[in-house]
């Protein structure tokens, strides 16, 4: 069986990545995985400035929202 030139120059190459995919592969995905949850906490805070801001301009503060009437709990009379 012959095999082409170019299968075997990669030989080296291929190896050499599996064996850096075994060694660093956990370290870079608990890296990318930390860096997610940090971009997440980032989005969830400006998510949150920007509903304050929101509810600033529309006048709704956390004040006004407890103050709120909620429906009258008294028993319907027939």
């Amino acid at each position: 069986m012959h095999l082409p030139k170019a299968a075997i120059r990669s030989a080296p190459l291929l190896s050499g990545a599996v064996i850096l995919g075994i060694l660093f592969g956990h370290p870079i995905s608990a890296f990318l995985a930390h860096e997610g949850a940090i971009l997440g906490d980032l989005r969830l805070m400006q998510a949150q400035a920007s509903l304050a801001v929101l509810q600033h301009a529309i006048g709704a503060d956390q004040d006004s929202a407890k103050t709120d009437l909620a429906p009258s709990a008294a028993p319907a009379v027939r």
